[in-house]
């Protein structure tokens, strides 16, 4: 998983600082509530399906239902890591919530037209039932991950030297913080990869400084870094590795040192001696 900042700061200015690490927090924290939603309605429309109706249809669609629920947890489980489910699973179960959602409903409409009795199948109601009480239990607890929530932004807000500004709202921060509240937002969603497009863009040389520090505090907490910027004293300053491009080209690749010495980045980026 990777996080991004970009060139022109995009914060939320209306929002406190610690409400936007929040919002880069999402992907851990967050459970789509449609989802959450359209799997209760399937077990309970499945199970009153089976109870009506009964047959081999209606159990292989309680049956399906139940593996909803148990891919949805499985999703909620990996984002809660830093692993969200990949777009293709995340589709995948909503087709089938749609899909056994519209079985059901035939089921239903089926057995109506025929008149027929109730197959009076009673076991089908225990999934629905302890689903709901999960989701009432969740609920409950979701104010103390809310908390939890608000502790891990503390941290990150500490780490990026904005503690004593959590409720300021970004848009009052001076430009510099303003670049350390967006790199605090990528960070909260615990990224592998954090991609920083041209940081110091805009910043004062004592800015630019305290820009460099944490990003070597960032790559030195163990995350990696890849730096777009055309700031020649950040670039060398800070990175292990550059890659040089020119027009589109990469033209020299190695450590500052190998860089600064190769004559087709210095040609690029100086000019060529007049013979």
């Amino acid at each position: 998983m990777e996080s991004r900042t970009y060139q022109n700061i995009r914060l939320f200015n209306q929002l406190p600082a610690i409400e936007n690490v929040r919002i880069g927090m999402h992907t851990l924290t967050e459970r789509p509530f449609a989802r959450s939603a359209g799997v209760f309605i399937v077990l309970w429309a499945s199970a009153y399906a089976a109870y009506f109706a009964g047959g081999w249809i209606t159990l292989l669609c309680h049956i399906a239902s139940l593996t909803l629920a148990c891919l949805a947890e499985w999703s909620d489980f990996r984002r809660t890591r830093g692993r969200p489910a990949p777009a293709a699973a995340r589709l995948a179960v909503d087709a089938l919530i749609a899909a056994i959602s519209a079985l059901s409903v035939f089921q239903f409409l089926r057995h109506f037209a025929a008149q027929s009795a109730p197959a009076g199948t009673w076991w089908p109601f225990i999934a629905p039932i302890i689903y709901t009480i999960f989701l009432c239990a969740r609920s409950l607890v979701a104010g103390v991950r809310s908390r939890d929530e608000e502790m891990a932004a503390l941290r990150y807000l500490g780490f990026v030297g904005l503690q004593g500004l959590e409720r300021e709202l970004a848009d009052n921060l001076p430009y510099g913080l303003k670049r350390r509240l967006e790199i605090a937002r990528a960070i909260a969603g615990k990224p592998v990869l954090l991609l920083l497009d041209e940081p110091a863009a805009g910043m004062n040389p004592v800015e630019t400084a305290n820009l460099m520090e944490l990003i070597r505090k960032v790559r030195d907490a163990g995350l990696t870094v890849f730096l777009i910027e055309h700031h020649m004293k950040v670039v060398m300053g800070i990175s292990d590795r550059i890659y040089v491009l020119d027009h589109g080209e990469l033209i020299a690749t190695g450590t500052p040192d190998e860089v600064r010495a190769n004559p087709r980045v210095v040609e690029a980026y100086l000019g060529k001696e007049a013979e």
